[in-house]
């Protein structure tokens, strides 16, 4: 009994200390962070239930639902990820991702600082933004793209101090 509670209160201590050492402004989901380099991202993947590599594109589940993610890097340092959903038919199942995603965002940022109202029939070649949020060191935005005949739901996440790096390169 005295060995698991204090394999329980190590494990919490690592938990604590882990998270403490990530930023707020840095911290994107479930342990992946802006600033991470590939190999890190690669080991958070690995060692996380939520997340699996499947044909080569990273996955993580999100409120139930598979989110390919797409990570950018520049010299080694994560600095944009988009999470999108599967292609769907159904408007309803745009609605609702829209929705979960925006309840996890809110949870953390607030009410979003730009609302774009549209109906998702108007959504063609590029992604249009429903909601954004714009922090002082990074902007988030969930929007609706199409593919073909299909439409899904995107997160994306900008980390600005390293987008203005290479802006200034």
């Amino acid at each position: 009994m005295k060995v698991k509670s204090l394999i329980l209160i190590l494990l919490l201590l690592l938990s604590i200390s882990v998270s403490a050492e990530i930023p707020d402004g840095n911290y994107v989901y479930r342990g992946i962070y802006f600033g991470m380099s590939v190999k890190e991202f690669h080991e958070n993947l690995r060692s996380d239930e939520k997340m699996e590599l499947s044909i080569g594109i990273p996955e993580i589940e999100i409120e139930g639902t598979i989110y390919n993610i797409f990570a950018l890097y520049d010299d080694d340092r994560l600095y944009e990820i988009y999470f999108e959903s599967p292609n769907y038919v159904a408007n309803y199942f745009i609605r609702k991702r829209i929705t979960e995603l925006s309840d996890l965002i809110e949870a953390d940022y607030g009410e979003a600082d730009i609302i774009n109202e549209f109906e998702i029939s108007e959504v063609n070649d590029e992604i249009l933004w429903r909601k954004r949020w714009e922090r002082e060191e990074k902007n988030i935005e969930i929007g609706i793209g199409k593919f073909e005949t299909e439409n899904y739901v995107s997160l994306h996440m900008l980390y600005l101090p390293i987008y203005e790096e290479i802006l200034n390169q």
